[in-house]
């Protein structure tokens, strides 16, 4: 890649329709660095923070929405469980049969000056302009005080995690609790824009990955 020109490396990559949802571009199975049969692999024996954003859909639905291209809630439902909601739990639960430190969140933001459309919700990637700082390059309103107070909790998060991955956590702004499928253990992040732990059963969001197939999702959008 480091000889192609960068304009044929960019004129590659779908930015529009249903390939900008479900491009090629992206880890390939080698079984080298990214294997195909994770489901038999034991976790490393790390501690882990694992989690999604409420609606990851919401960056995508809204992209492909400026391309006229639209789908029914139910689609982007399924899409946002099969493709993230489920994963986050089955890495979870994962690493907790390999009995590693363990928490889990799900972010749930939705700040004016990070909104991408009406229906984006806590999209893909909206909490990394908190997580990085940068809210205020981003054009509209300035950051609100709930937002700047959740910042700075955010931030410490990560940086409580990152500098002690093993007891860190749990003595973080009351301490998080470690990850527990049957127990009240799912941090809600920004929940309601507000800061701290609000907590609830994994269940509440995990109920549908029963059924939950991306691939079949993605058969049935393509026909």
């Amino acid at each position: 890649m480091r000889n192609v020109e960068i304009n044929s490396l960019l004129g590659a990559v779908p930015t529009n329709g249903l390939a900008a949802l479900i491009s090629a571009f992206g880890p390939t199975v080698d079984n080298s660095i990214v294997f195909s049969n994770y489901s038999q692999q034991m976790p490393a024996r790390i501690p882990v923070l694992v989690g999604s954003n409420d609606y990851e859909s919401g960056l995508f639905r809204t992209e492909l929405a400026m391309s006229n291209m639209t789908f029914p809630d139910s689609i982007w439902d399924e899409y946002n469980l099969a493709a993230f909601t489920c994963p986050s739990s089955v890495r979870a639960n994962a690493s907790i049969a390999a009995r590693n430190p363990t928490w889990r969140y799900r972010y749930f933001g939705n700040f004016p000056n990070t909104n991408v459309s009406s229906e984006g919700g806590a999209y893909h990637g909206a909490e990394l302009p908190l997580l990085f700082g940068t809210t205020s390059s981003t054009p509209g309103p300035n950051s609100t005080v709930e937002e700047l107070k959740f910042q700075t909790y955010l931030q410490g998060a990560w940086t409580t995690f990152a500098k002690d991955p093993v007891h860190g956590l749990r003595t973080y702004e009351g301490g998080w609790p470690l990850y527990n499928a049957a127990e009240k253990s799912l941090v809600r992040l920004a929940y309601n824009n507000r800061v701290g732990t609000n907590l609830a059963f994994p269940m509440v969001y995990d109920a549908g990955c029963v059924n939950a197939s991306l691939s079949a999702l993605v058969a049935s959008l393509l026909g």
